[in-house]
Order: structure tokens, then C-alpha cells, then sequence
């Protein structure tokens, strides 16, 4: 059978080895619908080439070393005549073209950073660097330039505020100090829009991310009209209590719903969740029996986060609860809510398990 492809990289030195017909292989056929042939990105040594190179096009070569930008521009420039035309279409579902800016994530949860990875991979943003913390923000920062940061809150080692108010008055040589920054908040409780801003924060999200509202502040921080989403999401109401009582353990449909019916995606951070949930109820026992108030207090609000991420409203409400009673130090509350966490953890885990198996 002959093999398809929708793009090549090919290293013109294989071209004039011999090794590889140019020729053949832009007469392959594309493997999409889209494109009657494949398209070549020919990976050139210098902006010489040999007589047999020159006749190519020009958009089509690109100069090793590869940077990350000019591989995403040239994917970009090659497929965007056949996908998108002169302009992308307003308000589709998942964007089919790629963007060249760079956005650092700065959050430590491993569940939360894969659904803001996944809704950003689905705008067509590829340049995402992660950083675990505050600390290590500032790290990214110094070494590369980046257009926008999606700042957590409450991370360890150095918090957001803290890291922000390094930001603003840091002169990095690869970015400015008005570097945009997106404040990403557990809950949207009155108040902290205001506190965020304060701190020198650009915008505000509160948690769970949803892909329109992250989808509307990108498009006025990069200045893009055409970077929107059309998502079913309801305006997160401004509260000061705890998350309202849940009706079900875990709700699959609104999961998918937020993170545009993607079941890869709701799949990983599923995983993620039945994964690392034993554990966190193994150390918050241990943590009970060390009298460590202030590390059962961290850990509740990093599993609530997680919770409200994947739409398990009695976990993120059972954690809210053990947060509160840890900041208290209240031993016998504490111990009692650590167990019932346990058992909705096990039969939130038994409705994942399910939900996954319909997928």
C-alpha cells in the first residue's frame, strides 16, 4: 500500500544523498480529506541551496537549528490557505490553525494543568511551558520570552501574588514588566477579582476553567477578536460560602461539556484523579496523626481544586469543609471528615471507573 502523509519534514541533505525522492514525495496523497497531496517542509542546513532545492518554495524551507516559532509559522503558512483561507471562522468549536504566541502555566496541580493545557492545545496554542510554582515561574521567565501568564494562586515555595509582585518589578531581559498575567483562583469568592488586580494582575478566572471564558480573555490580552469559543457555560456566581450541596458524586456530562467534548482529555484527567486519590487520604491521616494542621490544610485545598476540575462536587464540598476545619486545628472534626472523604472519594472513583468505561 502507499504510505500518506499530511506533512513532511524532510532534511535536504537526505534529498541530495539521494536517500529521498522530492519529487515523490509531494506527489504522495494526503492522508485528510482536506489536502489532495502531501506537503513538504524541507529542513535546510543555511539559506543556500543546491539547484535542486531552489525551485522550491520558499515558504516551504526551513533552517536548522529548528526554533519553535518558525516550525509553527511554516506548519501554519502551508496549511492555513487550504483550512482557514484569508481569516479564521468566528466562533468554532475547536480552532484548526496554529498560533505562535507562548503562554507560561503556573499551577502545581497536575489535574488542572492538564485541562488548561488541553483547552489551550485545542486553540491551537503548541508553545505552553509549565512551571510547578512561583519560584519556578520567575525561572521561565528569565530564560525565554513568553506573551501571556496564566498565574495559579495558591501554589507552594512562592505563591502567585508573591511571584506577581516579582514580576512587576523584575527587568527581565526576554520580557517586559507588563508582561500580561491571568489570575487562576480556586473559587470565585467576593472580592478577589478586586485583590487580583490589585496585585498587578491583568485578569481574572475563577475555577473550574471554562474554554470561553479563557477563550475571551486570551482574545483581549493578545488583542485577537477572532480568538472565541462557543461553549454552554454559565457565569460562575461571586460567593463567600462553602460549594452549594451536590445532588450526585460526580457529573461525566458537564465534564465533557466544559472541556468541549473532548474524551481524550476527560479520560487523562480522570486517570489523574483515581490515581492520586489514595494517596492524598493515606497522608492526610498521617498528617492527622503528626498534628500537622497547616499540611492537612494545603493538601484539602490542593484536592478540592482537583475536585471542582473534574466535576466532583461532593469531594470538592467534603475538602472545602476539612480546609476550614483545618484552619482551626480541630482534631475530632477533622478525623471524622478525613474518613467520610474517604468513603465519597471510593464511590466517586467507582462512577468514574464507570463514566470511563462508556467513553
Amino acid at each position: 500500500p502507499i504510505t500518506c502523509y499530511d506533512i513532511s519534514l524532510i532534511d535536504e541533505q537526505l534529498v541530495r544523498a539521494g536517500k529521498v525522492d522530492l519529487d515523490e514525495m509531494l506527489t504522495l496523497p494526503s492522508c485528510s480529506d482536506t489536502y489532495r497531496n502531501n506537503r513538504v517542509l524541507l529542513l535546510t542546513r543555511g539559506k543556500k541551496s543546491g539547484p535542486d532545492i531552489e525551485v522550491y518554495s520558499q515558504k516551504n524551507l526551513l533552517s536548522n537549528p529548528i526554533k519553535f516559532k518558525a516550525l509553527a509559522d511554516s506548519v501554519q503558512d502551508i496549511i492555513s490557505p487550504q483550512i482557514i483561507g484569508a481569516t479564521p471562522e468566528i466562533g468554532v468549536t475547536k480552532q484548526h490553525y496554529y498560533r505562535s504566541e507562548s503562554i507560561l502555566l503556573a499551577e502545581d496541580n497536575p489535574i488542572n494543568q492538564q485541562v488548561v493545557l488541553g483547552i489551550l492545545e485545542s486553540m491551537g496554542f503548541l508553545d505552553i511551558e509549565v512551571a510547578n510554582n512561583g519560584l519556578e515561574t520567575i525561572h521561565s521567565l528569565r530564560k525565554r520570552p513568553f506573551d501571556v501568564i496564566l498565574m495559579d494562586i495558591s501554589m507552594p515555595i512562592m505563591d502567585g501574588f508573591e511571584a506577581t509582585r516579582c514580576i512587576r518589578t523584575t527587568q527581565f531581559v526576554h520580557n517586559p514588566k507588563s508582561i500580561p498575567i491571568v489570575a487562576l483562583t480556586a473559587h470565585a469568592l467576593k472580592g478577589d477579582r478586586e485583590k487580583c488586580l490589585q496585585a498587578g494582575m491583568d485578569e481574572y478566572l475563577a475555577k473550574p476553567i471554562d474554554a470561553g471564558d479563557l477563550a475571551a480573555v486570551l482574545a483581549v490580552l493578545l488583542k485577537d477578536p477572532l480568538l472565541t469559543y462557543q461553549t454552554q457555560h454559565t457565569e460562575k456566581k461571586i460567593t463567600e460560602t462553602e460549594p452549594n450541596a451536590a445532588t450526585s458524586s460526580f457529573d461525566c456530562n458537564i465534564l465533557l461539556q466544559r472541556l468541549m467534548d473532548d474524551q481524550q482529555l476527560v479520560e487523562r484527567v480522570l486517570n489523574i484523579f483515581i490515581t492520586e486519590s489514595p494517596s492524598h487520604i493515606s497522608s492526610l491521616r498521617k498528617l492527622l496523626k503528626e498534628k500537622n494542621f497547616i499540611a492537612i490544610e494545603r493538601l484539602a485545598h490542593k484536592l478540592k481544586g482537583a475536585a471542582t476540575s473534574v466535576e466532583a462536587k461532593r469531594v470538592e464540598q467534603i475538602a472545602f469543609k476539612l480546609e476550614q476545619q483545618s484552619k482551626a486545628s480541630d482534631e475530632h472534626s477533622i478525623r471524622q471528615t478525613v474518613e467520610r472523604l474517604n468513603d465519597e472519594m471510593n464511590n466517586t472513583i467507582s462512577q468514574m471507573n464507570a463514566a470511563l468505561t462508556c467513553l
